[in-house]
């Protein structure tokens, strides 16, 4: 029951609103996602790594996810490539997470894709009805390991 109370936490934690082009997510191209508008909330992202006085602590530690040390790489990803194979891992987590079929919640998302320490992030953007993108309330945060970009679990926020 304490697990539930801190993701209850983490989900009322963050409140993050992007505008951007609009996208779908696993149709999503060889895109790193919206660069100028994640730059503003990269701290927002950060946050869930660094904090020491929140919700996010609990599963960092359920997650095996330690505080990165001073200094470590915080960044919105903006190399194609690397892109590319967070996009891939993203929608294999997808699939393993949710299935591949049409009622899979992501199927009308793209994402953005950080790095924060030793790890990425994939924020799951989904698309505003007015086209733009709105992130607000419950996000979900697929993170990665920068070393070889395995699935280390997904995040509520």
């Amino acid at each position: 029951m304490r697990s539930k109370s801190l993701i209850r936490s983490a989900v009322l934690a963050a409140a993050i609103l992007i505008v951007a082009r609009p996208e779908t997510a696993l149709g999503q191209k060889s895109k790193c996602g919206p660069a100028a508008e994640l730059t503003g909330h990269l701290g927002l992202v950060a946050n869930v790594f660094t904090a020491t006085d929140s919700g996010f602590v609990g599963i960092r530690t359920q997650l095996g996810i330690a505080i990165p040390p001073p200094g470590a790489v915080q960044e919105v990803v903006t190399d194609s490539r690397t892109c590319n194979q967070l996009l891939g891992a993203t929608r294999k987590a997808i699939r393993d997470l949710y299935g591949g079929g049409r009622d899979n919640p992501f199927n009308d998302s793209t994402f953005g894709f950080f790095r924060v320490g030793d790890y990425y992030v994939s924020l799951q953007l989904p698309a505003a009805p007015t086209g733009g993108i709105v992130v607000s309330g419950r996000v979900e945060f697929l993170i990665f390991r920068v070393s070889d970009q395995s699935f280390v679990g997904r995040l509520l926020a």
